[in-house]
């Protein structure tokens, strides 16, 4: 087993390495198996897959690609999906969809966002990464905890460059007060 899934990795950098792609642009891809079917432009990808790009790096069982080998313009991911975005931050979700044009990616079923260099946890029916705007949005049964706070909404928008949170619709919160604080 160990032999194939080197000789898979050997062969999928090799298709790498012989791509017109700027280094920006490369990904790598490891996994246990890999179906590249040229006519539908689709790669399939399976067991342990782990796709790293400029973005960020997606982890899942199973990965579809779609478009070129060298170039995919779409990544689709299934059960038990992992996104650690190049902020540190680890999206989870049962689903994914990554557009590679639009820098954005959509985490679906039971989403979870951890970022514990700022001791955040979101939790939500669905989170989208816009990834070149270094925003994230998470909709639909939304809740956010900040150390021992814990505030829900319909949707909650994480902007990284004004390190600003923003909670929309049906806001409620609680707020614990460390011992000496006042209100």
């Amino acid at each position: 087993m160990k032999k194939i899934t080197s000789l898979l990795l050997l062969t999928v950098y090799y298709l790498l390495l012989t791509t017109s792609l700027p280094l920006a642009q490369s990904m790598t891809i490891t996994a246990n198996s890999l179906v590249w079917d040229k006519k539908e432009k689709v790669v399939t990808l399976k067991e342990d897959v782990v796709i790293t790009f400029k973005e960020g790096v997606i982890k899942a069982p199973l990965v579809k690609g779609f478009g070129e080998l060298r170039d995919l313009k779409k990544i689709e991911a299934e059960g038990g999906v992992v996104v650690i975005d190049n902020q540190g931050r680890i999206i989870t979700g049962e689903h994914l969809e990554y557009f590679k044009e639009k820098g954005y990616a959509l985490v679906s079923k039971n989403t979870k966002l951890v970022d514990e260099s700022d001791s955040l946890e979101v939790t939500a029916d669905q989170t989208e990464i816009f990834f070149k705007e270094r925003r994230v949005i998470s909709t639909g049964n939304a809740r956010v905890i900040k150390g021992t706070d814990e505030f829900k909404a319909e949707k909650i928008l994480l902007y990284d460059e004004e390190e600003k949170i923003e909670m929309i619709g049906k806001v409620e919160g609680v707020i614990h007060l460390k011992e000496g604080e006042k209100r």
